[in-house]
């Protein structure tokens, strides 16, 4: 209901006579009828943050990105720019080895990479640059561990004594032997025990048992880069993982407080109660039931990112999800107890849920030690 204008006694018409359009005009939808994402494209321009403390170098002229198909088998990648982060192109083919998110490992999505150098006046070398880029909150340079990690797998070799027990070549580099079984096996896991990056490395060592949620996947990208640059045309059903183990910090169940969150230490015991092995979701399916547009979404911390507008047909909540085409991984828990030998006289036993995952499942039963 308008207000009648006073003026010349006599009401004035709220009707509107529409503007006419010329042949070089366009009409705009009235805004409460506009797309959100159409809006925001017309007024509002994104900018790009400018560089703080967190790592945004520009990709450097002249330097080509790495076409190396290990950079991006991992739950995160490490990167110096945004070249080579989540943006890279894949030279993958949908006939070639998949990435997939590791199910054993936390996710690692909010790590923040830093550069050591960002604070220093002048100008900087962006080559020496990318041997500084450090993740936030720890003293683990992706690269050099990286570099580390490839020189450890060629150069370790085991003495003539524990080559007969393995069965292989002690002439040879251990690991570079164990790459070349996942070749004919295709079986794509590889075991690193870490008594023998103690004896080549203890630096790196103690980086993997201080952050191991940061170390490993930087593990898992050295070895596929390595892999797959001496089999440049393999296919594996997934990306390489790598599963160190024999750790030396050995803790008792009683032992374990907070300061053990989030690192990797050693327990021992005996198995009492195994689960039923159950699918847990890695990958969540959705197709949009206005024009099929489908998207694939991994699982970040148990929680599923539902997309809510389609980007083919910008139709909102529109998506749902496919179960028979959503990838799941097996899933099993393991009750580990104290053995009696640890427990005190009078004390009840101790006892520690661990989780196991993919073909780790049903590796141990009720009444093994382990």
């Amino acid at each position: 209901m308008t207000t009648p204008s006073k003026s010349n006694g006599t009401p004035s018409k709220q009707r509107r006579t529409p503007a006419k359009q010329t042949p070089g005009s366009t009409q705009r939808t009235p805004a409460k009828h506009r797309n959100p994402l159409t809006a925001l494209q017309e007024d509002e321009p994104i900018t790009s943050p400018t560089p703080s403390s967190v790592l945004q170098m520009p990709f450097t002229p002249g330097r080509t990105p790495n076409k190396n198909r290990g950079m991006a088998f991992s739950p995160i990648t490490y990167a110096t720019s945004p070249a080579h982060s989540n943006i890279c192109p894949s030279t993958r083919t949908p006939m070639s080895t998949p990435s997939r998110a590791r199910s054993d490992l936390g996710s690692a999505r909010k790590l923040r990479l830093v550069n050591e150098q960002d604070e220093l006046e002048g100008d900087i070398d962006i080559n020496a640059a990318d041997n500084q880029v450090v993740i936030w909150g720890t003293d683990v340079h992706v690269n050099e561990c990286k570099r580390r990690f490839i020189s450890f797998l060629k150069k370790f070799h085991l003495n003539v004594e524990e080559a007969n027990i393995e069965g292989v070549d002690p002439a040879q580099p251990f690991y570079m032997q164990k790459l070349e079984e996942i070749h004919l096996l295709e079986r794509p896991f590889l075991n690193v025990d870490c008594a023998h990056i103690k004896q080549i490395d203890r630096t790196m060592l103690s980086q993997l048992i201080a952050y191991p949620q940061e170390v490993v996947p930087i593990f898992d990208i050295a070895v596929n880069e390595l892999f797959f640059t001496i089999y440049e045309d393999d296919t594996l059903p997934h990306q390489i993982q790598v599963r160190p183990y024999n750790v030396d910090l050995f803790k008792n169940m009683r032992c374990l407080d907070p300061e053990d969150i989030d690192k990797l230490v050693s327990l021992t015991g005996m198995v009492i109660r195994s689960s039923l092995i159950m699918p847990e979701m890695r990958s969540a399916y959705f197709s949009c039931n206005l024009c099929g547009f489908h998207v694939q979404v991994e699982i970040d911390r148990g929680r599923i990112a539902e997309p809510t507008i389609c980007t083919s047909c910008n139709t909102a909540h529109s998506f749902e999800l496919i179960h028979n085409r959503s990838l799941f991984a097996d899933k099993q828990f393991v009750k580990l107890q104290e053995t009696p030998e640890e427990m005190p006289a009078g004390q009840t036993p101790v006892t520690v849920t661990i989780v196991a995952h993919n073909d780790l499942v049903d590796a141990v039963q009720p009444g093994d030690r382990c």
